[in-house]
């Protein structure tokens, strides 16, 4: 169900892995709201590319280990089976490990010169919890990148808006080609699906069409509604839809609570503050409200 109306990005990923398989260098990012499968597609790709014997680097960013310096790099130096254990890049894991850093872009200069045995493809999910020293030497490795540089980068990440600007948007422009997917909700056809796939028998019109709207066809959100939905005992009909909103409120509750918990304290503290009057004040009283000092020049 992760990958369900994602043959677009398929497509996309499908060609990013050809591509380096014939030792051309690519970037693709996966970016929208959370839950909308940007990680499951970005597995789907590394399995592809494994299975089709390249060399896979693969990590994941995480909220616990943004103040980690280098943690997802030393991620990425383990990952892939016996590329570690000596030489260039298993010196630089070494220096992760003990806090040492000495080359400031630890494993870079590596992993250029283990693609040109076999074509690699760094793999990072969740960039937007991206230790700043990671980031920087993500950024290095997209700078050094010529289109017969045999590396293809693909990254997923989430933000409040399907229309944030991510990683790649900070980068100088490359002579490598690089593609953003933005991922969208489920349409109600595909809504629909899920629903008969979870529930075990088609919904209702009027179930479909309310389930589609509550949860706006996140499709995290919706299995998990339909998952406790079911658990219950409930038939997706149109009977049932106090039931269905009440579960709906609950499971999107959670969804924001940790989607919450992964941002900053300022960011939390403005964001209750607006949940709470953000129509009834000024968005600097607001910022007053949540504790945060004045925007320059509104003091």
């Amino acid at each position: 169900m992760d990958l369900l109306e994602r043959d677009r990005e398929q497509a996309a990923l499908t060609s990013l892995l050809t591509a380096l398989g014939g030792r051309r260098a690519g970037i693709v990012t996966l970016t929208g709201r959370p839950g909308h499968a940007q990680n499951a597609l970005l597995r789907w790709a590394a399995r592809r590319a494994r299975d089709g014997g390249l060399s896979v680097l693969h990590a994941q960013a995480a909220p616990a280990e943004r103040d980690v310096r280098y943690g997802v790099i030393a991620q990425l130096m383990t990952s892939s089976t016996g590329r570690t254990e000596g030489g260039p890049a298993g010196a630089a894991l070494r220096e992760l490990m003990e806090h040492r850093h000495p080359d400031p872009l630890p494993g870079l200069d590596a992993t250029l010169h283990s693609a040109q045995e076999m074509p690699t493809l760094v793999a990072i999910e969740d960039t937007q919890w991206l230790d700043p020293a990671s980031l920087r030497w993500l950024h290095a490795l997209v700078r050094r990148l010529t289109p017969d540089t045999p590396v293809a980068v693909l990254a997923s990440g989430s933000g409040v808006s399907a229309k944030g600007r991510d990683w790649l948007g900070l980068l100088p422009t490359s002579p490598v080609p690089a593609k953003q997917l933005v991922l969208r909700g489920l349409t109600e056809k595909g809504v629909a699906t899920v629903v008969e796939t979870v529930c075990g028998a088609p919904g209702d019109q009027r179930f479909t069409a309310t389930v589609a709207a509550a949860t706006e066809g996140n499709p995290a959100v919706l299995r998990d509604v339909l998952c406790r939905f079911t658990d219950q005992g409930h038939e997706p009909v149109a009977a049932r839809l106090p039931e269905l909103r009440t579960i709906t409120a609950a499971v999107v509750g959670d969804h924001a609570t940790r989607a919450l918990h992964g941002l900053p304290a300022e960011a939390v503290a403005l964001l209750r503050a607006l949940a709470v009057c953000g129509e009834l004040l000024s968005f600097p009283l607001v910022r007053a409200l949540a504790g945060l000092r004045p925007v320059r020049g509104q003091e």
